[in-house]
């Protein structure tokens, strides 16, 4: 509808997924149509602008497009060194949790993840007597649920909402839009979604806060963002469970590479820095060729 109107269509931002790959061909004729109404595509990276050329061969279609670098990294910035430290107080007074204790986040996770977490943490404890942890699930409603599940592991419980101070126990993030302040609380975070077939959440959010980040296999919805966490070494992708321990360990050794982390995170989005300013340009250009 829009096409017909003469108003300009563009892709922004595009991602193409491993699910596109393999639908596109499927559905030829739909996906011919689909494209044939776009000006212009713009591409997050060099990945997902090669992945689009095989598409667009198949579908035998060449509207212009452009690599941009990504938006949303193009924001995104690491917070001042002064700022994580006075989140980093604020969120282990608040978790009773001494200001040398090593500290694992474990984010965004989903059903079977915090079993597995609790396991690690077990072998963790080992190596670390003194290592703490706070889990934040997800979704908050299963905020009942996981506290069973850290009971059934024989660590006592303190839930963020019910503010009572418990001696020594599993932290449960149980609010909602608190996850990003305390990840800088942590000297590592595991980001979840990525152990199980969900396809990862933003592994960049700890980064941000100056702080190393595990996940496991299960990346696809942040592949560019694990690729460039890996090349910067600013986090470790693990295949499975069982080496989830080694990542931690690695990371909770490693003092002079974590206090390196911000430098290197700030040196690996410059690629991705004025990405919003080439997407304005692009539209501009477009808008103004057939004035």
């Amino acid at each position: 509808i829009a096409r017909q109107s003469g108003t300009k269509t563009v892709l922004v931002n595009g991602r193409v997924s491993d699910k596109m790959l393999a639908n596109v061909p499927k559905l030829k004729p739909f996906w011919r149509w689909v494209f044939s109404n776009l000006d212009g595509v713009l591409l997050r990276s060099s990945t997902d602008a090669a992945r689009f050329d095989n598409l667009a061969g198949q579908l035998k279609i060449a509207p212009p497009q452009l690599v941009t670098g990504d938006v949303k990294l193009d924001a995104a910035s690491p917070v001042d060194v002064d700022e994580i430290q006075r989140a980093r107080e604020k969120w282990r007074a608040i978790f009773g949790i001494e200001k040398e204790a090593p500290l694992i986040v474990a984010g965004s996770t989903h059903p079977g993840e915090e079993a597995m977490v609790l396991e690690t943490f077990h072998r963790l404890k080992e190596v670390f007597p003194d290592v703490r942890l706070i889990i934040a699930p997800r979704h908050i409603e299963r905020a009942e649920e996981v506290t069973q599940i850290i009971k059934a592991h024989k660590f006592p419980v303190f839930r963020r909402s019910q503010n009572e101070k418990v001696i020594n126990a599993v932290g449960l993030l149980d609010t909602v839009g608190e996850l990003s302040e305390v990840y800088a609380a942590a000297d590592v975070a595991f980001v979840g979604g990525s152990l199980i077939k969900r396809g990862g959440h933003n592994m960049l959010e700890p980064v941000l806060r100056g702080v190393p980040v595990v996940f496991g296999p299960y990346a696809m919805n942040f592949r560019d963002a694990a690729k460039l966490v890996e090349e910067s070494q600013t986090g470790t992708q693990v295949a499975d469970e069982t080496v989830l321990v080694d990542a931690l360990c690695d990371w909770l050794h490693d003092e002079e590479l974590r206090r390196d982390l911000p430098r290197r995170a700030a040196q690996a989005l410059e690629a991705h820095s004025g990405a919003t300013r080439r997407v304005a340009e692009w539209v501009k250009a477009l808008c103004n060729k057939n004035r």
